[in-house]
């Protein structure tokens, strides 16, 4: 009999009962009282305003025709993120023109949701008996620091709803308060011309989850986390508000009101918004340019002086002030698109000539200029990620400007490594970087050049080398074709050397129009029942679609195998890191291309056909074995290599090619857009994780992790799923075979198992030296020297105790091993914690 410790936990049995019940079950409660705007904008008077990651309302220009009375309505679509539930909720206005300001306790609404996040029940409770009833209270700042309150019943139609749209009624809000009387003339002001800085507010004051559970904030499916709450606050003047608003979640921006005819008014930069002055820019420039002359003619030479790498420290010096600047103001307020532009292109011209210094011939001390230059590399990565989650669109002009700054990116990335006195950490150091700027760059749909390509291609190559180089205990110059191939035949030197290669940008992203005709198209192809239109239910693809062109593309691997006999029908196992491996149990039929010299090999075909455009997975044949897999993305390895097919530590597949590119995937949902139906019609929206695994925001600060197995799904996997269903395996948790199964209509399934939920484990472990592989078809990860151990499908936020032990025990990247029996069946299992989540690992007997 099961010990009671062994049994799953009561979140895990709320889950698998919600899970079974597949996507025609009841919704179950879902985390957190979220709401998101739809899109990330908001309207005002008829104009669209996207909303930033951190909750800002890009500025808006609305023009004054003759009716000089009335302000823009503000019509706030919203979306619940995963609750359905009620909510009572207070609405707030902060309005600040000049020295007038304008604050208000609008009134109290109350909202119904379903799991789809759609609202169903709205009303503005304006009646003394409604329960929750609040009367509007108005506090107004006049000139010479006059202030008048006023308080009195809500008036009808202030806030109103169409479907999920609330549209807040500026015009009835202001006459109303106006006609209080003794402030109309200040009222005025804000009806008329000039720049209004406003801040929304939201208070639930009873529901789901209780006081203060409705937040706003940014969802964004292919990102993660993919939900952000606004960062913005309030501080209101009003004693009274300030207590009726204390802990509010808010929405800010600004609001340009021009009267007819006049020329359009450049937007002003929001009150916390941080700039680098654009003489600083344009001296920045100068400075780099005559420097970089004078690098280039010393390095020609053979050696660069010391006064020269003194004046390129200071250039350096002067670019990373400037983008440090500049992060900082994205932290702790906002940041402007083209300033911030104007900065990088700028800042990355120096950090390719400190680049030039750091690996130049010279006696002087290359310390200096090499921290800067790395400092300026991180920056531009953080900063091009700000811009590109703020959902803003830039130009033509701006996306050239981001294709200068990855070039600039590419080469000092480069040299920097190349100069390192620990070449392979620096090179790790430098992925991250580069990848993250170039993450930015194909989301904000920058199109890249043949030329560019070639320079990111080849910067990522040479960091490569880089690293080998000092592996081998060589100089990059002396490694010949024969050192590469030995080196990728070696998995701990390959896998290192692997993990230092950036996932390339994509060369031509795909229009979010583009993307979005694609899931309707197939949706209303295959789900005519279902609406489209809508990304609750069809998060964007994976990240790596269009990294990818539509034409198949054939991939020969070479996997070593002994034991066998010509033409003898067999199963093996692809090795990973430490040999423990994934067993994907393929039957190759025969032997192709053996011959005396390869005795120990067999080649594989893998037709990559079947590229899916909406789902954004494609199919690998190998013989009569057909896999469902993501395409994670291009990395850039030496030209030259024999075609091999690598594990990596968490289980996704690297297919190298002879051409100096190497295609990363990882198994995938037969059909994601009828899983992702079934998730939503149970309340638990997924998000698509960069390595292939996923996970679902649960109750709380609860989460599930999961990965889908290698499995041969048959030719049934070109044919939409239908309905899904989900089961558990009725085994132990440390099982092998405790998997939860995918079951499509069309009679496919495929088996889903647990994974780490914080990905940075590997880099812990890694960092500590230890080896480990994960095998996918079960979730089992093995530890060099240590056991195997099989995480939880569920994670949860530390306990007390476990965040104090975490406190005193975490390594570098914050994360903790606790020893513990968790089940009681003698074995010790792990918590693993860091500062905000704990998982089991559990012994596997």
């Amino acid at each position: 009999m099961r010990s009671k410790t062994f049994r799953k936990t009561m979140l895990s049995q709320a889950i698998i009962a919600g899970l079974s019940l597949g996507a025609t079950g009841t919704a179950l409660a879902a985390p957190d009282s979220d709401f998101y705007l739809t899109g990330n904008s908001v309207t005002i008077g008829g104009n669209v305003a996207s909303v930033s990651t951190n909750g800002v309302i890009s500025t808006t220009t609305v023009t004054r025709a003759t009716n000089t009375s009335t302000l823009p309505n503000v019509t706030l679509p919203l979306a619940d993120l995963q609750t359905a539930g009620n909510h009572t909720i207070r609405l707030g206005l902060q309005a600040t023109l000049g020295s007038s300001i304008l604050e208000v306790r609008l009134g109290v609404v109350t909202l119904s949701t379903n799991a789809s996040g759609d609202i169903t029940a709205f009303e503005l409770l304006d009646s003394a008996g409604d329960p929750g009833f609040e009367k509007t209270y108005a506090w107004v700042r006049l000139s010479g620091n006059v202030t008048v309150t006023t308080e009195f019943d809500v008036p009808a139609g202030m806030v109103t709803r169409s479907g999920n749209n609330l549209t807040l009624n500026m015009s009835t809000i202001i006459n109303e308060i106006s006609a209080q009387g003794g402030i109309a003339d200040a009222l005025a002001a804000f009806t008329t011309t000039g720049t209004i800085s406003y801040k929304l507010a939201i208070y639930q004051t009873a529901g789901t989850e209780g006081p203060a559970a409705a937040r706003l904030g940014h969802y964004n499916a292919a990102n993660t986390p993919a939900f952000v709450h606004s960062g913005q606050t309030v501080k209101w003047n009003d004693a009274t508000l300030d207590g009726n608003f204390t802990g509010a979640s808010v929405l800010s921006g600004s609001l340009i009101i021009q009267a007819a005819g006049t020329p359009p008014v450049e937007p002003e930069e929001p009150d916390d918004t941080t700039t680098v002055d654009e003489s600083d820019i344009n001296d920045l420039e100068d400075e780099t340019e005559a420097v970089d002359q004078e690098v280039d003619d010393q390095i020609d030479s053979g050696n660069v002086t010391t006064e020269t790498v003194t004046k390129t420290v200071t250039v350096a010096n002067k670019a990373a002030t400037q983008t440090s600047t500049l992060v900082t103001g994205s932290t702790t307020g906002t940041i402007s698109t083209p300033n911030t532009l104007n900065v990088l292109v700028a800042a990355t011209g120096s950090a390719q000539t400190g680049g030039k210094v750091a690996n130049s011939t010279t006696t002087a001390d290359k310390t200096a200029v090499t921290a800067s230059t790395k400092t300026i590399i991180k920056d531009t990565g953080k900063l091009l990620t700000t811009i590109a989650d703020s959902g803003t669109t830039i130009t033509t002009e701006q996306k050239t400007q981001v294709q200068n700054i990855i070039v600039n990116l590419a080469g000092a990335a480069k040299n920097i490594t190349g100069g390192a006195t620990g070449k392979t950490a620096t090179a790790l150091e430098m992925k991250k970087d580069m990848e993250a700027a170039f993450k930015a760059a194909t989301k904000l749909k920058v199109p890249l050049s043949d030329e560019t390509q070639t320079v990111i291609k080849e910067a990522a190559v040479s960091i490569q080398v880089a690293a080998l180089a000092e592996l081998t205990g060589k100089n990059s110059e002396e490694l010949t074709q024969e050192d590469l191939q030995a080196a990728f035949n070696d998995p701990v030197t390959r896998e290192k050397v692997l993990a230092a290669s950036p996932t390339l940008p994509n060369a031509n992203p795909r229009s979010e129009e583009d993307v979005t005709n694609d899931i309707n198209n197939y949706i209303a192809q295959n789900y005519p029942q279902r609406p489209t239109g809508t990304t609750d239910y069809t998060p964007p693809p994976p990240p790596g679609l269009s990294s990818l062109s539509l034409t198949p593309v054939t991939t020969t691997a070479i996997v070593p195998f002994t034991g066998f006999s010509i033409g003898e029908q067999v199963t093996f196992t692809l090795i990973g890191e430490n040999g423990a491996g994934v067993s994907l149990s393929l039957q190759v039929p025969q032997l192709m291309a053996a011959t005396d010299t390869e005795a120990n090999t067999i080649t594989i075909s893998g037709d990559t056909t079947n590229l899916n455009s909406a789902t954004a997975t494609l199919d690998i044949s190998v013989g009569d074995t057909t896999f469902k897999v993501a395409p994670l993305g291009l990395k850039a390895v030496p030209a030259g290599l024999s075609p091999t097919i690598n594990v990596q530590p968490d289980g996704r597949m690297i297919m190298i090619n002879s051409d100096g590119t190497a295609l990363e995937i990882a198994a995938t949902a037969n059909d994601i857009i009828a899983m992702s139906f079934a998730l939503n019609d149970l309340g638990y929206p997924i998000t698509n994780r960069d390595d292939g695994s996923f996970e679902l925001a649960l109750a709380g600060n609860d989460k599930f992790t999961g990965a889908f197995a290698y499995e041969d799904l048959s030719s049934d996997s070109t044919v939409a799923c239908g309905d899904m269903t989900f089961t558990p395996a009725d085994v132990e948790v440390n099982q092998p075979d405790y998997v939860f199964t995918a079951s499509c209509a069309n009679g496919v399934s495929q088996s889903i198992v647990p994974f780490v939920a914080e990905t940075g484990f590997y880099d812990s472990v890694d960092n500590a030296g230890i080896l480990v592989s994960t095998d996918r078809n079960t979730g089992i990860i093995t530890v060099a020297g240590i056991g195997k151990f099989k995480p939880s499908f569920f994670s949860t936020a530390p306990t007390d105790a476990e965040a104090e032990y975490q406190a005193q025990n975490a390594d570098s990247l914050g994360f903790a091993y606790m020893p513990t029996d968790v089940n009681g069946d003698g074995r010790m299992d792990y918590k693993l914690i860091t500062g905000t989540r704990t998982q089991v690992m559990y012994a596997v007997p």
